[in-house]
């Protein structure tokens, strides 16, 4: 088991469906749009682990701490149904979580597959693991993207300066349904 704590400084509204965002929040399908200065990232060797770790007393301090302590939190327990690679927490970086609703989340993977390779190629994304909630779990976020680039300048000038970031990847959220919130942390 390995935690590792982020610490939110960029919001990139950019990325957002605003229209299907504010209309899954005021039908109540979506409680609130991703805002979260901290992810704590607990990493277990198996789901079943990742659920068992609830019960455990150091857990339930710290999710209680974090609860007392924020106006708004998500928690969830995932899954990885696929990869780019691993994301190294070792080392500072750029890190993303990108929260992604969408009107059937049965797009949101096949959605990721298609787009994956544009981070790839513009960016040099090498690494990337989606987070899908188990069963049962809540499901706000049909999947959170988490990925680390070594600097700033390797991923926001081509989201702000490529339009085939609008055209691809944005495009083909926007055709399928689908709005990314994305996040940019730093090792806490």
């Amino acid at each position: 088991m390995r935690a590792t704590v982020f610490r939110g400084f960029a919001h990139l509204v950019f990325g957002e469906n605003h229209r299907l965002l504010r209309r899954a929040v005021t039908s109540g399908r979506l409680r609130a749009r991703a805002r979260y200065d901290v992810v704590v990232l607990v990493e277990t060797v198996s789901p079943r682990a990742a659920e068992d770790l609830r019960d455990h007393a150091a857990y339930q301090q710290l999710a209680g701490r974090v609860r007392r302590a924020a106006r708004r939190t998500f928690e969830f327990a995932a899954a990885s149904p696929r990869s780019m690679g691993d994301v190294e927490t070792g080392r500072p970086g750029v890190f993303l979580f990108n929260f992604f609703y969408a009107d059937d989340e049965r797009d949101l993977v096949p959605v990721w597959e298609y787009t994956a390779g544009w981070w790839n190629v513009a960016t040099g994304l090498d690494n990337s693991r989606v987070l899908a909630p188990l069963d049962g779990e809540p499901r706000d976020y049909g999947i959170v993207n988490h990925c680390r680039w070594d600097r700033l300048r390797d991923v926001a000038p081509k989201m702000l300066v490529r339009s085939s970031f609008r055209r691809f990847v944005l495009a083909n959220f926007a055709a399928n349904g689908i709005s990314a919130q994305p996040m940019l942390y730093r090792l806490a």
